[in-house]
């Protein structure tokens, strides 16, 4: 596979992006020595001799997909495009108050009549969370049982890989896909993604074609509307024929978001909805682009959350109900008439 990069300036940064900040609050700075997480397990969902008891039944609203994997992944790769739309660090609680306040009208449009999906973050950090996330392990609804999974790299004994799973013999599911014919395309966000270090390459080396600039990262105020000028700019590249797997990381939520909200000096619960506010004014553009270019299905959904003060917590990179909790949707975006 080939690997483009679009590399920008050399800067001190963390696992953010950001440069160091004084004022700032203290966010356990993903690249430290010191380890705050509490053990989470990959594959704690799967058991090898639980049976698979999965209701079809979902929300028909809009154009969303519903709580409960009904969708045939296997009808929708080779047919359709996929985007994996990461909003880091996006906490459930906010999400989900927004959405019942009215205040992501974009969202809403798409969302289920009963919004957000509460699920568990398959790690508590971005670089965590997305290794799962790309070998197939995308956050788990918060509810007991064993939950199907859309996308699945070949693993034995796993009950959580059913009929309608798309299983690739790849070690990820954007290796998969790029098998099936899909062209790969990553816009970076947070510092796992900007290349500027051999971990920062890691995740955006999957990919055919990578992009990250200091405009997409989260010291930047209008970095979601830089990410999607540059998706845009890419899938109107692409010839129209050929199938598209778009991942776009977005930064905006991530600390430092204070700047989202006038006469803020620290991050909090505030500026972190005052960020998704943001966010949600700058998506439209990209599914009314994924719709016209052809029928597509998404995944948004948050890698993990983040604490502001909650119990004496900040930040993430560790084990409060707070960070594992993350909002999750699937969407089929509608094919040109």
């Amino acid at each position: 596979m080939s690997r483009n990069r679009a590399h920008g300036a050399d800067r001190d940064q963390g696992d953010d992006g950001a440069p160091d900040l004084t004022d700032s609050v203290d966010h356990n700075d993903d690249f430290s020595d010191h380890d705050d997480s509490s053990d989470h397990s990959d594959d704690s969902n799967d058991h090898d001799d639980d049976p698979v008891d999965h209701d079809d039944s979902y929300v028909d609203h809009d154009n969303s997909v519903g709580h409960d994997n009904s969708v045939d992944l296997n009808a929708v790769v080779g047919s359709c495009d996929i985007a994996l739309i990461t909003l880091d660090t996006l906490r459930y609680d906010v999400a989900q108050r927004l959405f019942l306040e009215g205040r992501t009208p974009t969202l809403a449009r798409h969302l289920p009549a009963c919004g957000w999906e509460e699920r568990h973050a398959p790690g508590n950090f971005t670089y965590a969370a997305h290794a799962a996330i790309f070998a197939g392990f995308f956050p788990t609804p918060a509810r007991p049982g064993v939950h199907p999974r859309p996308f699945a790299v070949s693993f034995a004994g796993s009950s959580t890989i059913t009929a309608k799973t798309c299983v690739f013999d790849a070690p990820d599911i954007v290796t998969g896909l790029a098998g099936r014919g899909y062209h790969t395309a990553c816009i970076g966000g947070v510092g796992f993604f900007n290349k500027q270090n051999p971990i920062g390459s890691a995740f955006p080396s999957l990919f055919d074609e990578s992009h990250w600039e200091p405009a997409f990262g989260v010291t930047d105020r209008d970095s979601t509307r830089h990410q999607i000028d540059a998706a845009l700019a890419l899938m109107g590249r692409l010839e129209a024929r050929r199938r598209l797997f778009l991942f776009i990381n977005v930064s905006a939520l991530h600390q430092p978001n204070r700047h989202y909200l006038p006469g803020a000096t620290r991050d909090s619960i505030a500026s972190h909805a005052a960020a998704l506010e943001y966010v949600d004014g700058q998506l439209g553009r990209l599914f009314d682009a994924m719709g016209r270019r052809a029928a597509t299905f998404v995944v948004i959904c948050a890698d993990h959350g983040t604490a502001y003060g909650e119990d004496g917590y900040t930040g993430h990179r560790l084990g409060h109900e707070v960070v594992w909790t993350v909002p999750y949707a699937e969407l089929l975006l509608s094919a040109p008439a």
